[in-house]
């Protein structure tokens, strides 16, 4: 018999993906707690493997804690993605014209601002390089984090509403 590839199949921001009444039976599904021991999830092939991703909201948490087959890690518990943001930040800009204006530690700024949120890190290096019309990149970036300190980020990071504040500095800059 030949070896089974794995095949990985990823649930991405389960806590988004509906209210308590519509996760219900998903989390039921992915809890093996089904009447129907033929689908069940703990009867699917070795090779199939579910990554999901949450935050810890109540109703995924009481579905899923001491589930036998569901293995959990916080990212609280990883080691800091600083490294891994800087990399991100420079290689967005590695290609793009213009944005020898901006360097390595101007990187650095951003990764700390981003609190360890790609997502956040994302938007930034996009609204930074996105080409207005008289705005260069380093304006640009100074604008960003001009616009986090008058936000009151003392500590220079990104919170989660800053992707609204994000929003608006795209609307402000079009």
């Amino acid at each position: 018999m030949m070896p089974v590839e794995p095949i990985l199949i990823i649930i991405d921001a389960l806590d988004e993906s509906g209210n308590l009444d519509t996760r219900k039976r998903l989390l039921q599904i992915l809890a093996g707690k089904v009447d129907d021991d033929e689908n069940c999830i703990t009867n699917l092939p070795q090779n199939f493997r579910f990554l999901v991703t949450s935050r810890p909201l109540p109703d995924i948490c009481d579905a899923l804690n001491g589930v036998k087959h569901v293995a959990q890690k916080s990212l609280d518990s990883c080691p800091p993605t600083d490294d891994d943001l800087l990399r991100y930040i420079t290689n967005r800009f590695r290609y793009k014209r213009d944005t020898d204006r901006l360097g390595g530690e101007d990187f650095r700024h951003l990764a700390r601002a981003s609190g360890g949120l790609f997502g956040w890190a994302h938007q930034a290096c996009g609204y930074i390089m996105v080409d207005y019309l008289g705005v260069d990149v380093r304006a640009r970036f100074e604008n960003l984090i001009k616009n986090m300190e008058e936000d009151n980020h003392d500590d220079g990071v990104a919170t989660c509403c800053d992707t609204s504040r994000m929003a608006k500095l795209w609307i402000q800059a079009a």
